[in-house]
């Protein structure tokens, strides 16, 4: 049957209609359960849109309910006004101290203080009127709580007075030499609000307007807006140093209809100087210099002085810097030559990547701290500088001699077989040396860290491709060594989630290939497909092949995600990573199968890898796989820190990764020629199962778009029957089908899309094929989840039980629903890690028993 959207009934069995509340939101139509932490936006009850921040969506309450870590909820455009206030609030995980600030129209309106127990916060007579702002805010670093059933009522239209009376008792405190923090009295009567203006003027010149709303940094004359709600304090910033500020408070009322009447007789008064900013001193040295160097850069990490400096300046050289030294009062800019040397850093940090170097060249360097920032008269410099040097690796440019003299003229499987050979036997005077699984710690401290970019601690940071944001700041960073030394190696304990340890990852699964143990030198081991990651993202890939994937069931915090593999003949679940890395992990398997050839044919990729190994010689690749990794080869070009470790390894191991040093060798070794049918492509097409539908989606590159699109389907491969259409659109690129499979269980589906063009020229696109098992009733995720597991029901109506026991058959939950259909969400009790069952159990014996299996991870 053929659909363009689907809309999804989100069932609680919690759920109470509010018919009393001017409006509600119970976040029902919440984006899909996911346990990372992202921007959500969705229509919630209503038509309101709703927005939450470093936020979650796999937490219950009364039913479904969003998870706020460093973030708020917020909804810009709520129609009729607000009187009075509720929504319900838990603290969940571990922290203390949470606090939960309200604000209306960017004014606040109150605080809660959750707790692990599940209560209700009540804000009365807010009455504020028209279209309005709201805003929870979750303040406290670090926490996590969970909100439900936000309610709402109508505002008051009592009309406004001016208040009666200013507030009082004016003070001021924490002042720098350039902020303060304002405090005063509230009025008696107690007015709504308060607007709090400063200015470098003894007095005002400009009185604020009934009926006008002010906002923060806003001019009114010769005095600036600091605030304006009803808070009895607040901070002011980016002031001037050595300077006197005179503030102004007057009193207002806007919780009724007309407002704001501000009282403008005598606002409360009081004036404060800002501190002297000191003289800049002369920093002391910097200490322990740590060089990391590559063929064309190298990182470098160093301890402050002891007394601190505000800025670092590094410069490096060829030969000993002689005849200059920074001079007191002088900025230097990157890339500046200054005597014989470079200016190759000038930062904050004690810590400094510095590229433009030469490959296998050796350098000197000089580090200097400054002050100028907090200090006047500067920057002043250190008298000395912490002084080393370095030898950069050979490079791309500097492959050593011959290294692949003996793949010349060669294509297809003879190149492969090259390669192979080149990969496994020494060359000039560098020879393989097989490491043990444990070197590999040692190794990722110099080749696998870059300069730290959050959180505190070593300069140098490990470089996880599940945790790195390339475009942004890192989600968190990891110290590198034991932990016994202030480190986060994996020392074995168990992680409830990401951010605590990192560890050793086979992005060519182990259980693909009949290792030899861990620590017995070998494709076990290798370093050129072994990368640092964060323990739990490596649990959470597990075995699972890598692939697209459009309706992930978990998110990582850096974006890469798990979930069903969309790419055109591959199925199952399938690991992403970001785009950033896709093709780092596609060269690194690409050499392993190159690498380990001959032991190709007794590798069948075992449980999750049979649809990446091809157990042969050649291609030694199944062709759907093939195609993803010389996409993602494609995409992806090779970049300096790949080079940078493939430097490194030759220096380990005695071997390099082919593909890295020559990426045109991939297209080389697979290509049309050699008998595998890569074609070029001009449509992408996924799908995805949903209970009792198939999605497909497909993205056409190119300009020129086909008249429609035939959906065909084919339960043996070779025939196939149209099932539907799509009109194609020039300026639409993107397309969506479904198919309902409620009768097609139990045997293997295969889809593809027919483009008509004009003239009645057609194209193929690739096939996407997946097996239906005799109990596809219904889908479960997330899988591996945590703390809820929702049920997808698809379109069909199911009444009965569902229930949930574990892998001994004693039974952790049973709950009965009636009609439903679409995603259920329910909440899990506390289960260890493990596999669990969920069975749908037909009421009356209508349907036959089915059942899912899913997995906790904690």
């Amino acid at each position: 049957m053929k659909k363009f959207y689907l809309l999804v009934l989100i069932l609680t069995s919690a759920f109470i209609p509010q018919i009393w509340a001017q409006g509600t939101e119970t976040f029902d139509n919440m984006p899909a359960n996911s346990s990372s932490y992202a921007t959500r936006t969705w229509m919630g009850n209503g038509g309101i849109n709703w927005t939450a921040t470093d936020a979650r969506t796999d937490q219950a309450l009364t039913g479904r309910a969003i998870a706020v870590r460093n973030g708020s909820l917020t909804a810009n455009t709520i129609p009729n006004g607000i009187g009075n206030l509720s929504f319900k609030h838990q603290q969940v995980f571990s922290g203390s101290a949470p606090v939960l600030e309200v604000y209306v129209n960017n004014n606040l309106v109150g605080t809660a203080n959750p707790t692990t127990t599940a209560a209700t916060a009540t804000f009365n007579n807010i009455n504020v009127a028209g279209t309005f702002k709201l805003e929870i805010k979750q303040v406290t670093a670090g926490l996590r709580i969970i909100m439900d059933d936000v309610t709402w009522t109508a505002a008051s239209v009592t009309p406004c007075v001016t208040p009666s009376a200013q507030p009082t008792g004016l003070q001021f405190s924490g002042i720098t030499t350039s902020a303060a923090t304002v405090a005063f009295t509230a009025a008696n009567p107690v007015a709504d609000k308060y607007l709090v203006t400063y200015g470098v003027s003894a007095t005002p010149d400009v009185a604020p307007s009934d009926g006008a709303n002010y906002t923060v940094g806003q001019l009114l004359g010769n005095t600036t807006v600091a605030g304006y709600n009803s808070s009895l304090s607040l901070a002011l910033s980016a002031l001037t140093s050595a300077t006197q500020y005179y503030v102004f408070v007057y009193a207002a009322n806007d919780q009724c209809s007309g407002g704001p009447k501000y009282l403008l007789t005598a606002p409360l008064t009081g004036s404060f100087s800002t501190a002297t900013i000191p003289p800049c001193v002369t920093p002391g040295t910097p200490t322990n210099l740590v060089v990391n160097p590559f063929a064309t850069s190298a990182a470098l990490g160093f301890n402050a002085p002891q007394a601190g400096a505000d800025a670092y300046l590094v410069v490096y050289s060829t030969a000993a810097l002689s005849g200059w030294s920074p001079a007191d009062g002088v900025t230097y800019s990157l890339n500046q030559m200054v005597g014989n040397g470079t200016v190759g850093y000038n930062g904050a940090n004690p810590s400094a990547f510095i590229s433009g170097l030469t490959a296998s060249t050796s350098y000197f360097l000089n580090v200097y701290a400054y002050n100028q920032t907090t200090c006047t008269g500067g920057p002043l410099y250190s008298s000395t500088s912490l002084t080393g040097n370095f030898s950069t690796l050979s490079g791309e440019a500097n492959i050593p001699a011959g290294y692949y003299d003996t793949i010349a003229g060669k294509t297809c499987e003879q190149l492969k077989s090259a390669l192979a050979w080149r990969l496994n036997f020494t060359i000039s005077k560098n020879p393989i040396v097989p490491r043990t699984y444990t070197e590999l710690w040692t190794q990722y401290l110099k080749s696998d860290v870059k300069p730290r970019e959050v959180g505190t601690g070593s300069p140098m940071v490990i470089w996880d491709m599940y945790s790195d944001n390339p475009t942004g700041a890192d989600p968190y960073n990891f110290t590198p060594g034991a932990v016994s030394e202030g480190g986060q190696q994996d020392n074995g304990t168990n992680v409830a989630g990401e951010s605590f340890l990192y560890n050793r990852e086979h992005s060519t699964p182990l259980n693909w290939f009949n290792s030899s143990g861990n620590t017995n030198p070998g494709p076990a081991t290798d370093y050129l497909h072994i990368f640092p990651t964060d323990k739990w993202v490596n649990a959470l890939r597990d075995s699972y092949i890598y692939g697209e994937v459009t309706n992930p069931v978990t998110t990582t915090q850096n974006g890469s995600k798990l979930g069903p593999n969309a790419f055109a003949g591959l199925s199952g679940t399938a690991f992403e990573p970001i785009d950033a890395y896709k093709g780092d992990f596609a060269r690194a398997f690409l050499y392993f199968v190159t690498r380990y050839e001959a032991n190709m044919p007794g590798w069948n990729g075992g449980v999750n890898g049979v649809d990446a190994f091809d157990p042969t010689l050649y291609p030694s690749v199944d062709i759907p796989y093939l195609r993803l990794m010389l996409k993602w080869h494609a995409q992806d070009p090779v970049s300096d820190k790949e080079r940078n470790r493939n430097d490194s390894a030759y220096v380990y191991q005695g071997n390099r990764n082919p593909y890295i040093d020559l990426p045109a060798l991939a297209n080389l070794v697979w290509n049309d020629a050699c008998g595998i049918i890569l074609p070029l492509k001009k449509m992408y097409l996924k799908g995805t199962q949903r209970g009792n539908l198939i999605q497909l989606d497909w993205k056409m590159v190119g300009s020129t778009m086909p008249q429609f699109f035939e959906v065909e389907r084919s339960v043996d491969g070779r025939t196939f029957n149209p099932i539907g259409s799509v009109a194609g659109r020039q300026q639409t690129t993107t397309y969506l089908y479904e198919d309902n499979i409620e009768k097609l269980g139990a045997r293997r589906l295969y889809y593809r899309i027919k483009m008509r063009y004009a003239g009645n020229n057609t194209e193929y696109s690739d096939v996407y094929t997946l097996h239906l098992g005799a109990n596809k009733r219904f889908t479960v995720f997330a899988n591996p989840a945590a703390n809820t597991i929702t049920i997808d029901l698809g379109t069909g109506a199911f009444s009965g039980d569902v229930i949930l026991t574990n892998m001994a058959g004693q039974k952790m939950l049973t709950q009965k629903i009636h009609s439903a259909q679409g995603r259920i969400t329910f909440a899990t009790p506390k289960l260890t890690s493990g596999k669990y069952i969920v069975t749908l159990i037909g009421a009356g014996g209508k349907e036959t028993p089915q059942n899912q299996s899913f997995s906790i991870l904690r």
